[in-house]
């Protein structure tokens, strides 16, 4: 067979991905998605379950049929062991008849045996090619699905979806066959006893038929149970997702505690949940995808235009006409006029939840349009206010799988300033860059992400914001050389959304919005003197428009080596790791861990105990049946008898209730205690192993790992141990009964075992590259999630399809090999315990003079049992083996290294400490790796009590990297000197303490799905007065307190029901709460208007008065007013001083600035 040579391989050595056979054309993701989204137009109507059903139907009626055959041989077993057992008893029959029999209930076992495995094999494969096209259908709606749609779900519940659910489907095409086959078997049966004892087959099957009603509340209580589960399972993976997103944020605001009490509580109420759906299980997941599949009604690609206004309009126009958006319910933008014409260039302008770039979304089709017209004429690209960067390299971030155009390749990173930065890469634009570009600056990723979209050769351009996060020579060159009316795009239209407003009169048009309407528009210098807020921006900007020649440091001319094959080599050094599957067997501390988690050894012993007593209570039943059924008539009258029998029957079924019960229960707190391991370890280990590891990889262990220890490994474990028990109890009586089988029965013992490890060492290797080929679906789908927008912009959704089926496709060969290795396995296994059967029925025949019929007839039937009961036992003890990998995966995470002196007890700084905030840098370096070159090169700096000092400098001269220096966001390996924190080295104590005497306002807000309260004390340390208080102090009480929840509002995924600006305010006033007497600022004010800008420095200046504060800053306006000003370059600190003499000394280029005449600069 095809997986022998395999399994033969990988008893030799460690199998790889190489190793794995090809796919078949029939098994190729993307046919079965075309195939499948051409049957979903047909029957638009239809919902999933049906869809399933008419797009594989034949594959289906094909392995159903199987059944067939195989019923015929189960039922023809008991009847030919009737014919035995009527040979036995009576010694006047031919003994070869016996015989007869015996061979032919042999060729009937192994005709169930091979049918049974075929039947099994042909409705896993039909079961992923559902799995698999389920999967590439709900990824192809989330591409598909516009942002106001994607509300009424989370990131959470559509990777649960595809990682839970999805996989559900090898059950349903397995066990839907038996809706009709049981039903059939169910009346050949009736007919076959109706014929043997008449009346009484009556009375049995009444019984059958009462149970029904009572199957269909199980069912119903099931799926109810299993819908509440699969909600907490939802919001749980939601919970980690933001974690291990905003990994860096969490550990800088020291906030892994009452995160970890969240994921626990919610695991809680799954555990709970989980547990009274183990009593009934069912499956219950077309619901839920029809739930998913229905948002898609609402596409992107269904936009509520008006042809009509396009039909003569050049590409590059957009036109609107009273139009009104909304997200889901609330409308954000009313009556909006906008006209764009070809080629020109119009800036957006307003304050912060004005809807500025709600206005970008709604001409990409994201929002729905509720009245008025709206059209769009041309392709677009889209550079988007946070920067959408995938786990690449730099060159696929930029060509977002366009072609490669040398030219156009080498013109866009030189417009876009991106060639210093890649000239300073060890690889290039060949490195690979960390999801959510972990290993880049902000003004990196920014520059990126406009790259790609200066890249596209597009007809409307849409920039939200990308100069606020570079500095202002790089954002004038930007704009200069690429956006404006000179630049590189000037023949092409352009949409900019923008605080910088200095740039504005070179646009054609502007644009004022205010709460969502148009207060104003036209060219800016109209705006100017009729719009009070303009004024006001402009007089807080004081910009000088007509610019003096100054100088700037342009970059280098690309050579055409920048944009060929040659220009780098590849990144030996990716921050990105390729995953690394296990190998050999599941240690030993993981079985110890999941079964002695609850209450230790002692809570294990019960559960062996119990499992011996319910097996020795049904072979009790049983022989005391045999030896009632051998009594004369006159003897079975007798009472004791039935009341023994019956006694027998009742404590079995309680100890087995409370067996299944109490085994559930020890497996499910074993999985909750690795889970909540396995969080503590992902909470509290080193940002390396963030930087390192994709989302999804993560993910994939809280999803579909979890899953499999909650719900697939306690029903294998139980199936084999139970199975196992039970065998022993066959051999136990057939030893009694019959002991010459014994005789045949040891000897094959050890070539059952020599089989079950040859199957063993091979698949759990290709279990584990099932698990590791899994990740990266994840990966590319958590990915996906964060850049639906910038994807639909481009039109790359195909191209992103045909990637993720290719994953799919990957995963399904080591899925292919495991499945085909256990049909292999199946099929042995069977064929010997058939063997041992028919032995056992020729041994009956021949010893017929010897044992009495009942002996003889539960000897029979125990070892028919025996043969379907021993290969299961094995089958899934490898089954168990193989779904342990998911609980080694977790185990494996739960003993990540956590980050060192975490807590020190041994060295706590003084309860007070820092009371003054004084910080020192002594000769310190910084690496983010060991192996790197060194960020910040052996800086000098003294930063005393309550100073204010700004840090400038160009985008990536290190200046952020001085904040994770403060933090200790890196390994001790990485760093050399000293930081002090009046005067106690930051290293000699605690990280917990270090963190927690810190106060930082981020570049990015970072905004978890819970209350806001939550949100602004996730401690619960302050009253609801003082977080009213915040609020006020940066002026969101009005907005806040119109909500109806007010404080217990739920904040959505992200924070993607407040605007970038009103976020960042939320986060200044978590700083208002936090007492700290140091406060670090990473470019807080960069994508907000100036008014929100001059509110944020009023609050710090007026209420962090008395603390010491650090602003890293683009904008001289943000740190004109601090003490000093540090100026990094290259890693070292060029100057240090006063405001007014660094600004003297140093060209304002080499700062990274926004520069202001020279009456602006004598002021300070």
């Amino acid at each position: 067979m095809i997986p022998y040579p395999i399994l033969k391989l990988g008893n030799k050595r460690q199998l790889t991905d190489n190793d794995l056979l090809e796919l078949s054309p029939d098994d190729n993701c993307l046919q079965l998605l075309n195939f499948f989204e051409s049957e979903r137009v047909k029957r638009i109507n239809n919902g999933t379950l049906k869809l399933i059903f008419f797009t594989f139907w034949r594959e289906m009626l094909v392995s159903g049929l199987f059944l067939i055959p195989y019923s015929a041989a189960k039922i023809a077993q008991p009847l030919l062991l009737r014919q035995i057992i009527l040979i036995i008893t009576n010694p006047h029959e031919l003994s070869y008849k016996g015989y007869l029999y015996a061979v032919v209930l042999g060729i009937a076992s192994v005709t169930q045996a091979l049918v049974h495995q075929q039947f099994f094999f042909r409705t896993s494969r039909v079961g992923m090619h559902v799995r698999n096209v389920i999967s590439s259908s709900i990824y192809k709606r989330v591409l598909t699905l516009r942002t106001s749609s994607f509300m009424k779900t989370t990131a959470g519940q559509v990777i649960n979806l595809v990682g839970n659910d999805a996989s559900k489907c090898d059950e349903l095409c397995i066990f839907g066959h038996y809706l009709w086959n049981a039903p059939l078997e169910a009346l050949i049966v009736f007919g076959l006893i109706w014929n043997q004892i008449g009346i009484p087959t009556l009375f049995a099957y009444a019984i059958l038929i009462l149970l029904i009603p009572l199957q269909v509340i199980f069912s119903r209580k099931f799926a109810s149970f299993r819908s509440n589960t699969a909600q907490w399972t939802d919001k749980r993976v939601k919970v980690v997702n933001e974690i291990v997103t905003g990994c860096q944020i969490v550990k800088m605001y020291g906030w892994e505690k009452p995160l970890e009490d969240v994921v626990h509580n919610t695991r809680e109420t799954e555990f709970k949940s989980i547990r009274r759906a183990s009593r009934i299980r069912a499956c219950n997941l077309a619901k839920r995808i029809d739930n998913f599949m229905n948002l898609s009604k609402d596409a992107v690609n269904e936009k509520d235009t008006d042809s009509t206004h396009g039909k003569d309009a050049l590409p590059g126009t957009v036109l609107m006409n009273k139009a009104s958006f909304c997200w889901e319910q609330s409308c954000l933008l009313k009556d909006i006029d906008l006209q764009v014409k070809h080629g020109s260039l119009v800036g957006v302008i307003g304050s912060i939840g004005s809807c500025k770039s709600s206005l970008l979304m709604a001409i990409l089709g994201e929002m729905k349009l509720v009245s008025g017209t709206s059209c769009c004429n041309g392709t677009f690209a889209y550079a988007s206010q946070t920067p959408w960067i995938f786990a690449d390299t730099i060159r696929e971030n930029i060509l977002f799988g366009k072609p490669l155009n040398p030219e156009r390749y080498a013109q866009v990173i030189q417009i876009c300033c991106l060639i210093p930065d890649i000239d300073s890469m060890t690889a290039g634009d060949l490195t690979v860059i960390g999801e959510k570009g972990v290993n880049l600056s902000g003004g990196q990723k920014a520059r990126i992400s406009l790259a790609r979209a200066v890249y596209d050769e597009a007809d409307i351009y849409l920039f939200d914001d990308p100069l606020a996060a570079v500095d202002s020579t790089v954002a004038q060159s930007i704009f200069e050389d690429c956006i404006g009316p000179d630049g590189f795009l000037k023949t092409k239209s352009r949409i900019l959304v923008t605080h910088q407003i200095e740039y504005l009169p070179k646009a054609d048009h502007c644009v004022l919005l205010h709460h969502g309407r148009v207060e104003g528009q036209g060219h800016f210098n109209d705006l100017l003197a009729s719009a009070e807020e303009v004024k006001l921006l402009y007089d807080l900007r004081r910009i000088q428009f007509d610019r003096a020649a100054q100088k700037r440091k342009h970059v280098d001319t690309v050579e055409e080596r920048a944009a060929t094959e040659s220009v780098a080599k590849p990144d030996e050094h990716g921050i990105v790791k390729e995953e690394v599957s296990a190998g050999g067997n599941i240690s030993a501390g993981v079985w110890i861990k999941l079964f002695t988690a609850n209450h230790g050894w002692i809570g294990f012993v019960p559960l062996v105990i119990v499992m011996f007593l319910g097996e020795a209570l049904y072979d009790a039943t049983n022989r005391w049946l045999s030896i009632w059924a051998s009594k004369s008539f006159a003897h079975q009258r007798d009472h004791h008898y039935p009341i023994v029998f019956l006694s027998l029957v009742v404590a079995t079924l309680v100890i087995a209730l409370f067996r299944a019960d109490y085994f559930y229960f020890v497996l499910l707190r074993g999985a909750s205690v690795l889970h909540n391991e396995m969080l503590r370890g992902v909470l509290y280990t080193s940002l390396r192993f963030h930087e390192s590891n994709p989302v999804g990889r993560i993910l994939n262990r809280f999803s579909k790992d979890q899953q499999v220890i909650d719900e697939q490994l306690p029903q294998t474990f139980v199936d084999s141990s139970q199975s196992l028990i039970m065998t022993l109890g066959t051999i136990v009586i057939i030893g009694i009964v019959n002991p010459w089988v014994l005789f045949i029965l040891i000897p094959l013992i050890p070539s059952f075992i020599w089989l079950r490890r040859f199957f063993l060492r091979s698949s759990r290797q290709t279990k584990r590259l099932d698990s590791v080929t899994r990740s990266p679906i994840y990966a590319l789908f958590s990915s996906s999630l964060s850049g639906l927008v910038t994807i639909r912009a481009f039109k790359a959704e195909d191209n992103f399809i045909n990637s993720f089926v290719e994953k799919i496709d990957a995963n399904t060969r080591a899925w292919f090999v495991l499945s085909a290795g256990v049909r292999w396995f199946g099929v042995r296994l069977d064929l010997m315990t058939s063997a041992l059967s028919t032995l056992m029925a020729i041994l009956s025949v021949a010893l017929r003079h010897h044992i009495n019929a009942s002996s003889a007839a539960l000897g029979l039937l125990y070892c028919i049992n025996m043969s379907s009961m021993f290969q299961w036992a094995v089958r899934q003890s490898a089954e168990t083996e193989n779904n342990m990998t998911s609980a080694e995966r977790i185990y494996e995470y739960s003993r990540l290294p956590p980050e060192p002196d975490f807590y020190n007890e041994k060295q706590k700084p003084p309860l007070e400490w820092p009371t003054k905030g004084k910080i020192e840098f002594k000769n310190y370096k910084f690496r983010y790796r060991a192996e790197l070159e060194p960020v910040l090169k052996g800086i000098n700096l003294s930063i005393e009590s309550c100073d204010k000092v700004g840090i400038c400098g160009r985008t990536g001269a290190g200046k952020s990297s001085i904040f994770q220096a403060l933090f200790r966001l890196v390994e001790k390996s990485s760093t050399e000197g000293q930081i002090c924190i009046d005067d106690i080295d930051i290293n000699t104590i605690g990280l917990s303490d270090l963190r927690a005497h810190l106060n930082i306002i981020p570049q990015s807000p970072v905004l978890f799905s819970n209350t806001l309260r939550y949100n602004l004390d996730p401690f619960s340390k302050h009253s609801d007065e003082e977080l009213w208080t915040a609020l006020a102090m940066v002026q969101l009480k009005d907005t806040i307190s119109k909500i109806t929840d007010g404080l217990s509002t739920q904040v959505a995924e992200y924070g993607s029901n407040f605007s970038v600006g009103e976020c960042q305010l939320i986060c200044v006033a978590r700083a208002l709460l936090k007492p700290s007497k140091i406060l670090l600022i990473d470019e807080a004010t960069a994508n907000v208007d100036m008014n929100t800008d001059k509110l944020i420095q009023q609050v710090i200046r007026e209420k962090f008065s008395t603390q010491t504060v650090l602003t890293i800053a683009h904008r001289l306006d943000t740190i004109q007013d601090s003490d000093k000003i540090v100026l990094i370059n290259d890693g070292l600190v060029k100057a240090y001083g006063k405001p007014k003499d660094v600004l003297f000394d140093t060209k304002l280029n080499d700062i990274g600035l926004d520069d202001a005449d020279e009456k602006e600069k004598g002021t300070l």
